[in-house]
């Protein structure tokens, strides 16, 4: 009857613990997917980077490299790049300019994509680190009391 209670509630602790890890990851989502559509992501996906600590430098990491292969691979795989301007004013005040040069390829919807799955996945591996973190102390911690030792 004991272990059946026993049983049961570290059930409902485990339910408690899954809420919690799911939770975590989608806050983690909310926040890189809001600095992905934000006009200025930084502090958002800097703030996503630190609630994923340790593995959100990672994430932060992969978002410098994605941003170089988006760019690199937009730019027809050259390393390189040119930018020419041009622009003026007419006489009844409207004015002008264009840009033109190696195009960025760090936007749009693939991008953003991959870079969320990044932060998204390193939530996940820290839940994956916890867990594993916490398995083994519970482990350890139940093993302690059915070791005995033979008295000398």
């Amino acid at each position: 009857m004991t272990s059946a209670r026993v049983a049961g509630h570290r059930h409902s602790v485990g339910r408690t613990w899954f809420a919690m890890e799911i939770a975590y990851v989608v806050l983690i989502a909310a926040l890189a997917t809001a600095g992905m559509t934000a006009e200025s992501h930084r502090l958002l996906l800097l703030g996503a980077g630190c609630l994923a600590l340790p593995c959100g430098v990672g994430a932060i990491v992969g978002l410098y490299l994605l941003t170089g292969l988006f760019n690199w691979v937009a730019a027809g795989f050259s390393t390189y790049s040119f930018s020419q301007g041009t622009g003026g004013c007419n006489p009844s005040g409207h004015c002008w300019s264009t840009t033109t040069g190696t195009p960025v390829g760090a936007q749009g919807f693939l991008f953003s994509a991959c870079v969320v799955l990044l932060f998204v996945g390193a939530a996940v591996t820290n839940v994956l680190i916890l867990r594993s973190v916490v398995r083994g102390r519970h482990g350890h911690d139940l093993a302690r009391p059915d070791v005995t030792e033979p008295n000398k």
